[in-house]
């Protein structure tokens, strides 16, 4: 594994699977320094499976100790441990969250930060080199802010927020414990413009409204939501956000959404809790999107969604199974000619 990250092992057998409550087989003092790929694995790394794919590197695995469902264990050979998991992906994710967790931060604020004498910073922050915090924000305890990050009048940011560099955030309130990547652009202008016809311009509407981000929610790198222009652009608690994404002024995003790279959603559409949106997706303005919906890659929502749980996929989107029955259609149309 890479050295770039925190490692705070080593672990035992037994030590991982207490921390997620599950039985092992095996050597339970056996010494874990860190995580790997179970195809790549070495005697004191730890691996996972969950996906069948990966089903046939279960006989052959080096690793030292496999996060496997019981009915899979019996597969590995016989010098490997096992942590016995009804759910092998989750629980792998909750072992490397400890296993790779920051250390404990220690406040400090660059004397290369310019921090406006009105603006409020609770204890043990860090404020990297180049930050600019303008008059009247509000930073709450250990708050991490990357070098090179703006943070306009009056924006305020939650406690154990952490922003990365060459963040800009404008209009903007940040709750609890979340993660802004790189190069994030919050509160900027929606895109609002009305025609007159009787000058024959585009009238510039003022985006007067804010942006408000719930607790535990993850913005990727390069995404951008923009302020409202009357009402206010909302994403839920929880929800995950990825790179390259774009969502329009007064969307309201609901609590744990999963929203993925390259996805666009224009203005003023609301979305219910859980829905999942594939890259390059698209949904239109003026929406409403109901709870759980998921929406397969490079689809496009062009009108309201009231079925709770539905699967989408292609433009304009339909119930997922429609649209591959059309799809096969239409291959068999191709071969024939």
């Amino acid at each position: 594994m890479s050295n770039y990250h925190n490692n705070n092992g080593p672990f035992t057998v037994s030590e991982l699977a207490k921390m997620i409550n599950c039985e092992f087989t095996g050597n339970g003092e056996s010494k874990i320094v860190g995580i790997n790929a179970i195809q790549e694995a070495n005697s004191n790394e730890l691996a996972f499976l969950d996906n069948p794919k990966y089903a046939k590197f279960l006989s052959n695995t080096n690793a030292g100790v496999v996060v496997v469902k019981p009915e899979l264990a019996e597969e590995l050979p016989e010098n490997v441990s096992a942590i016995l998991s009804s759910n092998p992906h989750p629980d792998y994710a909750k072992i490397s969250n400890i296993f790779y967790a920051d250390k404990p931060q220690v406040g400090f604020i660059s004397d290369k930060a310019e921090i406006h004498e009105t603006a409020t910073l609770g204890q043990n922050v860090v404020i990297e080199a180049g930050v600019v915090i303008c008059e009247g924000v509000k930073v709450a305890n250990n708050v991490k802010i990357g070098a090179n990050s703006y943070l306009a009048k009056n924006v305020e940011i939650g406690a154990n927020t952490v922003i990365k560099n060459n963040v800009s955030i404008e209009c903007t309130s940040i709750g609890t414990n979340c993660l802004i990547h790189a190069g994030v652009r919050l509160g900027q202008d929606g895109f609002g413009f009305a025609y007159d016809p009787a000058n024959v311009i585009l009238v510039k509407v003022p985006q007067v409204g804010a942006v408000k981000i719930g607790h535990y929610v993850e913005i990727g790198a390069n995404t951008t939501i923009d302020r409202g222009s009357l009402l206010d652009t909302e994403i839920g608690d929880m929800t995950k956000i990825d790179n390259l994404v774009q969502i329009g002024h007064n969307v309201k995003v609901g609590k744990m959404c999963q929203i993925v790279a390259q996805t666009g959603i224009a203005g003023s559409t609301t979305i219910g809790d859980g829905c999942i949106f594939g890259g390059q997706s698209g949904v239109a303005g003026h929406l409403t999107i109901a709870d759980r919906v998921m929406l397969a890659s490079k689809g496009g929502i062009s009108k309201n969604i009231t079925k709770a749980g539905e699967v989408l996929g292609g433009f304009p989107a339909v119930p997922i199974q429609q649209w591959r029955k059309g799809h096969a259609v239409l291959m068999r149309l191709v071969k024939k000619k």
